[in-house]
């Protein structure tokens, strides 16, 4: 299966936190995952970014609309995602409901749980212009050194560059 990460970075290379109002990205950004998600037909999610997403940005309709996995260690069952302990167990889910692409789309820690297993084979990191001093750290693996077999770029708008890596 394959699998893709999307993460929305700042211009220091921070990971913009969904939860910080100041790091809300720009519509370009959120169409791209959103089409993504769309696209595969699913999204995997740690509970608070899921949280956000159905509440705080009233996204419960694009949701619904997918195959849901929440990576939690703490969320017990709902009829609204499935449940998965680990990065593994989220892309046994998908596998099972006959999914042939997962999308990864945070929070942080989500993001970190499959980068620092290698359980990724297309990362996107779209950059914005702005500088925070807050915010996640891709990569929290000391010993992690994954290199990728190809490297593209588009800038999205003006001011907006979204990076692709491929293992």
């Amino acid at each position: 299966m394959k699998t893709t990460v999307i993460i929305t970075i700042s211009a220091n290379g921070k990971i913009l936190v969904a939860d910080n109002e100041k790091h809300q990205a720009p519509q370009e950004v959120i169409s791209f995952f959103m089409d993504k998600a769309k696209s595969a037909g699913n999204i995997i999610l740690g509970s608070t970014t899921y949280k956000l997403f159905k509440e705080g940005f009233g996204l419960e309709d694009f949701l619904s609309a997918l195959d849901v996995v929440v990576l939690s260690n703490k969320l017990e069952h709902s009829s609204d995602y499935s449940i998965a302990r680990s990065p593994k167990e989220a892309l046994d889910i998908l596998k099972a409901n006959n999914h042939k692409e997962a999308i990864v789309l945070g929070g942080v820690t989500v993001y970190n749980a499959f980068i620092n297993a290698g359980l990724y084979d297309m990362l996107y990191l779209t950059m914005v212009p702005i500088i925070v001093g807050d915010g996640g750290k891709i990569a929290t693996k000391n010993d992690l050194f994954t290199p990728h077999s190809s490297l593209r770029w588009e800038a999205v708008t003006d001011n907006i560059l979204r990076v692709e890596l491929s293992k």
